[in-house]
């Protein structure tokens, strides 16, 4: 289309004219592609940057959260720490409370068999001298009803 205009027929001109018609229209486009592209791109990075921003924003109420229940954690840690050391203490005194009365039960049952031995001892011998009473009377008695035979005898 280097033709210059004073040749070219009516027509021709008409064509030439669409031509750049189309010619300006395609870069008026491509300028608009351009920046709808670029509003376009704005628009995702926009979003992207606010989509970025609310993921931060996630993340530190996460990591908030974890920090909270880190410590809530270390203080149930210390807690049960404490707790077992009790425990332990407490075991421990019961162990020798136990130990403790144990002994003393064994002191105990060793004291009562040894009451139960002089008990034992004493029974056999109240039962000795009431034997030796109970002989003594019989003899007595027999001296008795001998005396008395022998008076009887003396009195016939």
């Amino acid at each position: 289309l280097d033709v210059s205009k004073s040749k070219l027929t009516a027509s021709e001109m008409t064509l030439k004219e669409v031509s750049e018609g189309y010619e300006q229209q395609m870069t008026s486009a491509d300028q608009a592609g351009y920046f709808v592209g670029k509003l376009e791109g704005e628009a995702v990075y926009k979003d992207y940057e606010e989509e970025k921003e609310r993921w931060q924003q996630e993340k530190r109420r996460l990591e908030n959260e974890v920090s909270v229940g880190v410590e809530k954690a270390v203080e149930l840690e210390l807690i049960v720490e404490s707790v077992k050391q009790t425990a332990m203490e407490e075991k421990i005194t019961v162990d020798a409370e136990k130990r403790q009365l144990e002994e003393e039960v064994r002191v105990a049952q060793d004291e009562t068999r040894m009451v139960e031995k002089r008990c034992d001892a004493r029974v056999r011998e109240a039962e000795y001298f009431r034997d030796e009473a109970i002989q003594g009377l019989e003899i007595a008695q027999q001296r008795a009803n001998d005396k008395a035979m022998k008076m009887a005898d003396e009195r016939i």
